[in-house]
C-alpha cells in the first residue's frame, strides 16, 4: 500500500495434518508455536523421520533420531523443512 487505509485479509488457517510421502518431502511448519523436534515428529516415530533445515546463513541442521548426535532441536513457525520418512503417513502438528 502505497497510503494510508485497511487492508482486509480473508483465509483459514493452516492444516495441522500434512500428508508425508515416502522419501523426501519439503513441508513448512504449520503451527503458530515453537516445538522441540523430538516432540515435533512424535506422530512420524514410526516411519523413522530424519528432518534438516537451512539457516540463513547456509549451515544445515538436522535431527535422525537412530543417527545422533542432533542439532536441530526446535522446529520453528515460518520455517520449512525437508522430512524423509519410510512410508506414506501424516504428520500432526495440532498438539501444538
Amino acid at each position: 500500500m502505497t497510503g494510508t487505509g485497511v487492508l482486509n485479509i480473508v483465509g483459514g488457517l493452516p492444516e495441522t495434518s500434512i500428508p508425508l510421502l515416502d522419501g523426501w518431502n519439503f513441508v513448512g511448519w504449520n503451527s503458530l508455536n515453537p516445538m522441540d523436534t523430538e516432540g515435533a515428529i512424535s506422530s512420524i516415530m514410526v516411519n523413522q523421520p530424519s528432518i534438516w533445515t537451512i539457516t540463513a546463513n547456509g549451515e544445515w541442521l538436522g535431527y535422525d533420531p537412530s543417527d545422533p548426535p542432533n542439532d536441530l532441536l526446535t522446529v520453528e513457525p515460518g520455517k520449512a523443512y525437508w522430512v524423509h520418512v519410510t512410508g506414506n503417513c501424516i504428520w500432526e502438528m495440532d498438539s501444538q
